[in-house]
């Protein structure tokens, strides 16, 4: 045993890694990545919720930075990018396959600071993306509201309704963000 551990470790010198361990180990961070996102974790589904908003968006890109306040970057017109916030509500959660989650939503503040400079940088937009059912592959709505006109914390789908904030399908969201924000573009 002792002499396989010490086969497997000839390459790696103080600081690097034996040879080949970093793709494999890439190739199973993907692979349960992946898995987590089919079987409907959270975190996952939210995380690629900003990815399915960005696809849907063309020429958008999620933003590489996590301490960046927007998830999503859209340059619609040169000059004038739409910075999104995307934040994910999930009906199903594999922790509690019996319980339906309720359709809310944990508003951030409109404004919120970068990690690297004290600079308050204000966000464009969010997008609230609903996911109902099993299957991450199908049952998305998305919602549209300009940043800062919604108060920060917990608000429902009621409390959606109620200020005229209808679900939009995945079809039109690209054309319900422009219309919505015209101001902006």
């Amino acid at each position: 045993m002792l002499h396989e551990l010490e086969h497997t470790l000839d390459g790696a010198g103080i600081g690097g890694l034996p040879d080949g361990s970093f793709d494999r180990a890439l190739a199973s961070f993907l692979g349960t990545t992946h898995a987590r996102l089919l079987a409907m974790y959270a975190g996952h589904r939210a995380r690629f919720a900003q990815f399915l908003v960005a696809e849907l968006l063309p020429g958008a890109v999620v933003e590489r930075d996590p301490e960046t306040p927007w998830h999503v970057f859209w340059p619609v017109v040169p000059g004038t990018p739409i910075r999104i916030t995307v934040i994910c509500s999930g009906a199903y959660d594999p922790t509690a396959p019996d319980q339906l989650g309720p359709t809310v939503w944990e508003i951030p503040p409109a404004r919120r600071r970068t990690g690297h400079t004290d600079e308050r940088v204000p966000l464009d937009a969010l997008v609230l993306a609903r996911h109902d059912g099993t299957d991450v592959q199908t049952g998305w709505t998305f919602r549209i509201a300009r940043a800062g006109t919604l108060p920060s914390g917990r608000l429902s789908a009621r409390h959606l309704d109620g200020r005229g904030i209808p679900d939009t399908s995945a079809a039109q969201l690209a054309v319900a963000l422009l219309g919505h924000l015209h101001a902006l573009v």
